[in-house]
């Protein structure tokens, strides 16, 4: 059984936070990089989410992994449709290639921005910018 530790990062005056829009869509966003973050990491490992003003007028949410990654190249074809890496599915993993996509458009539909960055063997950051005029505190 894989133990991962949840790591939050947020600041004081960010603790409160309240998200104005879909709330089912947006624990759906969660549960889905959250579930990603576990399945591809090691068995023992750290997930660290993250929470800060991002400019004056988004809101920064990432989730960041120390799993094993996805090469650049192939980014895109993750964010699309049945689109998963090729090295992932010889590992086992069970997945349909949805998820990721899901998060971009629920993100999108939101008025908000998703984006990955990644390296083999190194880990994952998930990235959410938001506007900030979907929040209050």
């Amino acid at each position: 059984m894989k133990e991962a530790r949840l790591k939050n990062v947020l600041p004081d005056h960010l603790r409160n936070l309240n998200f104005h829009g879909d709330q089912i869509a947006i624990r759906r966003v969660f549960l889905n990089l959250l579930s990603n973050a576990v399945k591809f990491s090691p068995e023992v490992s750290e997930i660290i989410c993250s929470i800060e003003e991002y400019g004056k007028d988004h809101i920064k949410i990432m989730v960041r992994d120390k799993g094993i990654g996805i090469p650049k190249e192939k980014i895109e074809e993750v964010l699309s449709p049945f689109g998963q890496v090729h090295e992932v599915k010889n590992l086992n993993q069970t997945g349909t290639g949805l998820g990721l996509p899901i998060v971009k458009e629920l993100v999108e539909l939101h008025g908000g921005e998703f984006t990955l960055e990644s390296a083999v063997g190194t880990g994952t950051d998930a990235i959410i910018l938001l506007p900030k005029e979907k929040f209050s505190v």
